[in-house]
């Protein structure tokens, strides 16, 4: 499991906002490292918000409040 408080140090003092979207989302496969191990996130948060648009709108939303606050956490 990496430490997701280094991601930044890690990548260059650069926050990789859309790699890690595209990570979290899973519904894109990204070769980022390793095996893949990770439920494809997207799709489960799609379905449990009743899979149609609007939970389109909020897989975004969820997704993108992930990555604020793991971008939050960065030493």
């Amino acid at each position: 499991m990496p430490n997701l408080t280094t991601l930044r140090k890690r990548q260059g003092d650069h926050f990789p906002e859309e790699t890690l979207r595209k990570i979290i989302d899973g519904r894109n496969i990204v070769v980022y490292h390793g095996t893949r191990y990770m439920p494809v996130w997207g799709y489960e948060f799609w379905i449990e918000e009743g899979a149609d648009e609007e939970a389109e709108k909020k897989v975004t939303i969820i997704i993108r409040n992930l990555i604020s606050y793991i971008e939050s956490i960065q030493k």
